[in-house]
């Protein structure tokens, strides 16, 4: 299945890259895959096999690093909610440029929160989240508590920044389908926050699957999560 490296420019001005997979014939659907937290487009190899199965399936698929990450350009050090949606939000324009029929998000983890964040206003007709953080405060202040940094202006401008979004707010106002998938033993968000986002969102679909760690790069997580993952979209993207 081909798959040719694209860029985009952010509002910023910044060169964001991705990989655009295609399958054998023309997809009427596009899907994107937004990364984690400080990683990048592959997230560990994981995005690539699932990019790999989506097609499979029949659709295209955009997974890119988000600015100062993997190949875009941008600095580390400037990473914050309201840029990573900036970012996003230019994945999405990019994505219709291709003339699909439908789109298609997938987040990861902090890159599931910035696709709830980033969906109300936007046209996606599915939305898939893997262990998204919910609770932006409590997670990532909690995590400063229990691995003390220096206190640095990026720091603070990043939790600054993070606490003009409420996830639950934003959520409740996506009209696309949404699905929840989130591991048992994952240790570093809690299975209880996807729970919780659940019983938020009217119609949402949750599955906890059994065992499996954060983002799914096990041996065993990986082949179940990517299979529930292909399910939903060719469910909700098809026709």
């Amino acid at each position: 299945m081909p798959a040719k490296k694209v860029s985009f420019l952010n509002s910023r001005k910044q060169k964001l890259i991705g990989v655009l997979h295609a399958p054998k014939r023309k997809a009427s659907s596009i899907i994107i895959l937004a990364h984690g937290f400080s990683s990048d487009k592959d997230e560990k190899g994981t995005f690539v096999k699932l990019a790999e199965a989506l097609c499979n399936a029949g659709f295209a698929v955009l997974r890119f690093d988000f600015a100062g990450l993997g190949e875009s350009q941008g600095r580390l050090e400037d990473l914050t909610i309201t840029n990573e949606i900036d970012d996003l939000r230019a994945a999405i324009s990019f994505a219709r440029k291709g003339k699909y029929g439908k789109i298609g998000l997938l987040g990861a983890s902090f890159g599931g929160s910035v696709s709830l964040l980033a969906s109300p206003g936007e046209k996606i007709d599915s939305l898939a989240v893997w262990n998204p953080v919910v609770y932006l405060d409590k997670t990532f202040s909690g995590a400063l508590k229990r691995h003390p940094v220096k206190r640095t202006k990026q720091t603070r401008r990043f939790i600054s920044d993070m606490k003009k979004y409420d996830i639950f707010s934003s959520a409740k106002k996506i009209s696309a389908p949404l699905f929840i998938l989130h591991g048992e033993n994952d240790a570093i968000i809690p299975y209880s926050q996807s729970w919780d986002l659940f019983k938020s969102v009217p119609g949402a679909k949750l599955e906890i699957l059994k065992n499996a760690q954060h983002n799914f790069h096990g041996e065993k997580d990986r082949p179940v999560a990517l299979q529930l993952t292909v399910n939903w979209f060719s469910q909700t993207l098809s026709g």
